[in-house]
């Protein structure tokens, strides 16, 4: 091959590397955003993409080759607190599905005269003051100061428990399978707090107090196992009104 042959083979690598370079970078480069929504939500998709926009959560002009999904997952969720992102996924060549859902207001623990709004999983998910909660049909979450780690919790923070026990697990649980259920607004209250059973040994207790002012009241660790727990979930889902006024769960 003669010096000339050589020079243009060369060339045309370089053209052809150039090329995909470019295809890579410009071809490839995130322009959109799209929110897709597992469940039913009121929430307005073009709003929490202006928002994601605002907070720069989403790499525009970034190739989608290259992008990492697992940080841009963790920004959607600090831009917008009140998502869960299941994951997110690249729909070549250049568009970026979020598929998630909405965490939905569970209940709120109250610090410093404002209510930090938690969902099932315990994050905060906003901090509302004492009028706003009124207009809002939440359960109040009474917590020891025995369990609870971090007291100036923010939003986009996961509330953490001292206590490590599965009565903090249940409680979401349950209270979760009544949302489903649309009973959770008969409990006006949960508390949590440390004490001592029959046989003196240290216990987590958990009271739900109802609409009715009822005390249904458990204690680890017999709560998941427990057939009044099994009881209260059957009456849930069956007869409002047998649950209200006719169950009373005591130790």
């Amino acid at each position: 091959m003669n010096l000339k042959k050589r020079i243009a083979f060369i060339s045309v690598i370089v053209f052809l590397l150039v090329s995909l370079l470019l295809c890579i970078f410009v071809w490839f480069a995130l322009k959109e955003a799209k929110v897709n929504f597992f469940y039913a939500t009121t929430l307005n998709e073009d709003a929490i993409v202006e928002k994601l926009n605002y907070d720069n959560a989403i790499p525009y002009g970034v190739s989608s080759l290259f992008i990492s999904k697992e940080k841009v997952a963790v920004d959607i969720e600090k831009s917008v607190p009140y998502l869960k992102v299941h994951n997110v996924e690249v729909q070549f060549p250049n568009i970026l599905q979020i598929n998630c859902e909405e965490r939905v207001p569970m209940f709120y623990i109250l610090r410093d005269e404002q209510g930090l709004v938690l969902d099932n999983e315990f994050k905060v998910i906003n901090i509302l003051t004492h009028d706003e909660l009124v207009s809002k049909n939440l359960t109040k979450l009474d917590i020891d100061a025995n369990f609870i780690v971090e007291s100036s919790l923010e939003v986009g923070q996961f509330a953490s428990f001292t206590y490590k026990d599965d009565c903090i697990s249940l409680i979401s649980c349950i209270l979760n399978y009544l949302n489903q259920a649309q009973f959770t607004y008969q409990f006006l209250d949960v508390s949590i707090s440390q004490g001592y059973d029959k046989s003196g040994s240290k216990v987590a207790k958990v009271h739900f107090h109802t609409a009715s002012s009822k005390i249904i009241e458990f204690e680890h660790p017999t709560i998941k196992t427990d057939e009044r727990v099994q009881k209260l979930i059957q009456l849930a889902t069956h007869d409002s009104a047998d649950l209200k006024n006719n169950i009373v769960l005591e130790y």
